[in-house]
């Protein structure tokens, strides 16, 4: 199967831009020239059309000729080569390449919106979770400055109850003491009272 050229291919090929191209070739089909197109009525061009546009170009810079005037001495001399009508399969084999092409730039797009927002995604996720440890980093400082004045006020109670705890000795003790000596001085009096009493009768 003959190669078949877009016009943006074309126009890349011969450094030109595709308004050039399409240009040129509507004074081609002025002047007889035929291309071969489509069922659509887009112009398809194959190797002898990329010639017969380089013979133009050419033709037209060396001899300071007109466009008009270039394509006319082309066609002139390209008269009597036959461009063959493109064969239905060629037609239908040039869509579908055409139509694959159409279909995998845009699998690709979709697929390129696909990965963006898988990437929002990601980064809202991380987002999320660096504002969640740090939500735990504080929640457990917190946790952690409870505890410690927990175990302080549970030393300073330690710490009170045993000094209540000897108080509390130390009072019984004195207690105790004065009992003693009260009951010495209650013995001392009984002691005195009775001597006195022998006396009497002696």
């Amino acid at each position: 199967m003959k190669t078949l050229y877009s016009p943006g291919d074309v126009a890349e090929q011969l450094g030109i831009q595709s308004s050039t191209l399409r240009k040129y070739a509507d004074v081609l089909e002025k002047e007889g020239y035929t291309f071969i197109k489509n069922e659509r009525g887009h112009r398809k061009y194959r190797e002898s059309d990329v010639m017969v546009f380089r013979k133009v170009i050419n033709l037209k810079n060396d001899t300071d000729m007109t466009l008009e005037n270039a394509t006319k001495q082309i066609v002139s001399w390209h008269q009597g080569v036959e461009v063959l009508p493109l064969e239905r399969h060629e037609v239908e084999r040039y869509e579908e390449l055409d139509f694959n092409a159409t279909t995998l730039q845009t699998m690709l797009q979709d697929q390129n919106e696909v990965i963006e927002k898988q990437n929002e995604l990601l980064q809202e996720l991380s987002k999320r979770l660096i504002e969640q440890d740090q939500r735990f980093a504080q929640r457990e400082s917190e946790l952690l400055s409870a505890i410690q004045t927990i175990q302080e006020s549970q030393v300073l109670i330690a710490t009170n109850s045993s000094e209540d705890v000897v108080k509390n000795q130390e009072r019984d003790e004195m207690l105790m003491q004065t009992i003693r000596e009260v009951q010495e001085v209650k013995k001392m009096i009984a002691a005195s009272k009775d001597k006195k009493w022998y006396e009497f009768w002696k």
